[in-house]
C-alpha cells in the first residue's frame, strides 16, 4: 500500500488502485474479527462491562455488518482485478481508456452492491454467550430476525457466484493470452521470412 501511495506511476494504474482497495478491505476485516471473536475470547472478563453498555446497533455495525460488507467487497474487487487483467490482455489498446472512463462507476458499484446484501444485518439483535467465566462470544439468537445462519447462506451463495466468475475470467484470460502470443509469434515468423526472402 505504501509503495502504491508513494509512487505516482502505480497510483495512476487501475490495477494498482483496485489492489489498494483490496488491501484496505483486508485491513478492515481485522476490526470485526478482533472485536467479535479475539478480544472477547482472550479478555472476556475485563471487556464484559464495556460490551454490556455498548448499544446493539454499534456491536452489529462493528462486528457482523462490517465483516459481511468487507467479505463481499473483497470478492467483488478480486473479480474486478481479474477483469482488469483480462482486458489488459484481450484489448491492450483500449484497456487504459476503458478503465480510466469507467473506474469510478465500478467503485460506486463496488460499494453499493454489498450494502444491498448487508442491510438486513442491521435488524439483528446480538446476544452474549458465555463459554466460561473468562470468555464470551457475540451471537444472534432472537427469532424472527435475520440471523447468522441466513447471513452464512448469503455468503455461501455469493462465494459460489464469485468462484464461478473467477474461474470463467481466468479461463478467458488464459485463452486471450494464448491467442495474443500466437498472433505475435505469427507476425514475428512473417517478419523473419520476409527478411530471409530479401537476403
Amino acid at each position: 500500500m505504501i509503495t502504491i501511495i508513494r509512487h505516482k506511476q502505480f497510483s495512476q494504474s487501475s490495477f494498482y488502485k483496485l489492489f489498494f482497495i483490496r488491501a484496505v478491505a483486508d485491513i478492515l476485516s481485522l476490526v470485526p474479527n478482533s472485536l467479535g471473536i479475539l478480544l472477547p475470547a482472550f479478555f472476556g472478563q475485563q471487556l464484559l462491562p464495556i460490551y454490556s453498555t455498548v448499544p446493539n446497533w454499534a456491536i452489529v455495525l462493528l462486528t457482523f455488518l462490517l465483516k459481511t460488507l468487507v467479505f463481499q467487497v473483497s470478492n467483488i474487487v478480486t473479480i474486478l482485478i481479474l477483469l482488469n487483467r483480462f482486458t489488459a490482455i484481450a484489448f491492450p489498446f483500449r484497456h487504459k481508456m476503458l478503465w480510466k472512463k469507467h473506474f469510478w462507476h465500478l467503485v460506486v458499484f463496488l460499494l453499493f452492491v454489498p450494502m444491498l446484501i448487508t442491510v438486513p444485518i442491521m435488524r439483528m439483535r446480538t446476544t452474549i454467550i458465555f463459554y466460561d467465566s473468562n470468555s464470551f462470544l457475540l451471537d444472534d439468537k432472537e427469532p424472527g430476525r435475520p440471523n447468522l445462519r441466513t447471513m452464512s447462506f448469503t455468503k455461501a451463495v455469493s462465494s459460489s457466484i464469485f468462484l464461478l466468475l473467477a474461474l470463467l475470467l481466468n479461463i478467458s484470460t488464459l485463452i486471450a493470452y494464448k491467442r495474443s502470443k500466437k498472433a505475435a509469434l505469427n507476425s514475428q515468423n512473417a517478419a523473419t521470412q520476409s527478411s530471409q526472402f530479401i537476403w
